[in-house]
């Protein structure tokens, strides 16, 4: 992420945001590719009502630095990487939103130009479980959906949490951007944090001095992209 993003993630929190906000065209509409023409309206249609009440958060699943990632979402020089757990982000969603539904789990990348049948991931995680009487239950199974993305983006290796709306009603317009996520109400929720590479010393200061601030105490880290580091002596 950004400088400026990393730093709101540190005041703000966890900015989750409309899956209606996403670039990628096929976003929530892998299945499209692969059943009967004649029933895509219908489903476009429940993708279209359901998708602006929906929050996606995105991880990078990996215990390595990716360049991929550092190039798609770092872009310049003030980019921080951050690390960590599903099971600490698991609790963050619980203590800020205990009662809304959400999924967590690890994203299936799919090849729109094969005639396989599309089958959901399995083993996914439901983090929280809505009051039995909320709005939009037989929308709930098309979440799941946002689990599958075209092949292309196989690189990101992504972890996802997908929640729902609160005031979730398809008879109304929502008009949240995205959610906030209280990273604070966890203990060490940073594993880590890790600066874009050749980045200069001051930059690394700089996240240093920010985290001091918002009183984070966690391990800043060069990337391990910028080469070995021998003593010129």
């Amino acid at each position: 992420m950004s400088f400026a993003s990393f730093v709101s993630f540190l005041k703000n929190g966890i900015f989750v945001p409309q899956a209606a906000k996403f670039s990628d065209k096929w976003e929530g509409l892998l299945p499209l590719s692969k059943i009967q023409e004649d029933h895509h309206e219908d489903y476009q249609g429940m993708r279209d009502l359901l998708s602006p009440f929906t929050y996606i958060s995105c991880w990078h699943s990996s215990v390595h630095e990716s360049y991929a990632m550092w190039k798609v979402y770092g872009r310049i020089s003030e980019a921080v990487a951050i690390e960590t757990t599903i099971e600490k982000l698991q609790a963050a969603y619980k203590t800020s939103y205990p009662s809304t539904l959400a999924y967590l789990g690890d994203v299936k990348y799919v090849d729109t130009n094969t005639p396989n049948k599309v089958e959901l991931p399995k083993g996914m995680k439901t983090i929280c479980k809505p009051p039995a009487d909320v709005a939009g239950g037989a929308y709930f199974p098309i979440m799941l959906f946002y689990y599958l993305k075209h092949i292309g983006y196989e690189y990101e290796k992504e972890v996802r949490l997908v929640a729902l709306d609160e005031s979730f009603d398809d008879e109304k317009e929502n008009t949240n951007d995205g959610i906030y996520i209280d990273h604070t109400r966890v203990e060490n929720f940073l594993s880590s944090v890790r600066i874009f590479p050749e980045s200069s010393g001051w930059f690394k200061e700089v996240v240093n001095d920010v985290l001091v601030k918002y009183g984070q105490e966690v391990t800043v880290y060069d990337s391990t992209l910028n080469g070995p580091q021998y003593n010129r002596g």
